[in-house]
């Protein structure tokens, strides 16, 4: 019942301040009040209460069964979740993959619900936390699942947006999911980038932007050295920690090495006070 309620209160958000101000005959009033309601319905944010995708987790990890499609669904956005701080399902080498079987079986039978749950595994993909991420052989197989079923998520029409963006940004459940936009951003051109982590509502705590800096370290480290030295000097505070960006522990010793490696490979490399005191 929660989930309904919240979806009602959207509703009722929405559509009382569209009726008050609607006006038949204005076609630019009629659209700015289209653009509400597709701000609020057509992304990929769930509706699910907290408290109830805990309790399916719980019952699906006591029982290894999930009876409806709403447990179904619910099990899927909270796969990344800790449950008691100790247990994940993306985690469990079991229920996991049993997961993904039984959202599979749904492709034919109920292709609605069935994108429904892709969306919650999809933003678990990004969601998840842990360093050494791509080593998870769970991790490793949502990854192929989505892609495996991404043209079946977007197949029923009408299409939301979030699965046209992810068309367009299939690299990103590939090996490589930053690689694609390494190089503008590191011209500081971040419309590309911000464009898939807008349209798919990925956390800024996501492995997703810690991935994309590794990218324009590499890309960087790919270029001539006169290019290369400039680029490293605007890295470099970041991952000193002199700006915003925040990166984890690992990533950070793997950009130092990567960085100094190709220094010291330059034809021309004093001694560069900021890199070694790093």
């Amino acid at each position: 019942m929660r989930a309904i309620n919240i979806l009602s209160q959207q509703i009722n958000s929405v559509f009382t301040d569209t009726l008050k101000t609607f006006v038949c005959g204005e076609p630019q009033l009629m659209t700015k009040q289209l653009e509400r309601i597709l701000k609020v319905f057509n992304n990929p944010k769930p509706v699910y209460d907290s408290n109830l995708i805990n309790a399916t987790l719980s019952y699906y990890r006591r029982t290894k069964t999930l009876p409806t499609i709403s447990d179904i669904n619910r099990a899927c956005y909270g796969c990344y979740q800790d449950i008691d701080g100790n247990w994940r399902l993306m985690d469990d080498i079991n229920l996991f993959p049993k997961l993904l079987n039984t959202v599979n079986e749904l492709t034919g039978k109920s292709p609605r619900q069935f994108r429904h749950c892709y969306l919650g595994l999809l933003q678990g993909y990004f969601a998840y936390r842990d360093e050494s991420v791509e080593k998870k052989p769970n991790w490793l197989s949502l990854r192929s699942f989505l892609q495996r079923n991404r043209t079946a998520a977007s197949k029923l029409k009408p299409s939301p947006e979030w699965t046209n963006i992810l068309n367009k940004h299939s690299n990103i459940l590939e090996e490589k999911p930053c690689q694609r936009y390494a190089e503008s951003l590191l011209n500081d051109d971040r419309q590309d980038f911000e464009e898939v982590c807008n349209g798919l509502l990925i956390p800024t705590s996501s492995w997703f932007l810690q991935e994309a800096f590794m990218s324009q370290v590499e890309m960087a480290c790919s270029l001539s050295d006169d290019y290369f030295k400039p680029k490293m000097e605007v890295l470099l505070p970041a991952i000193t920690g002199m700006t915003d960006i925040r990166l984890n522990d690992n990533l950070t010793r793997l950009c130092l090495v990567r960085l100094l490696i190709r220094y010291s490979g330059c034809e021309h490399h004093p001694e560069h006070i900021p890199l070694r005191d790093a």
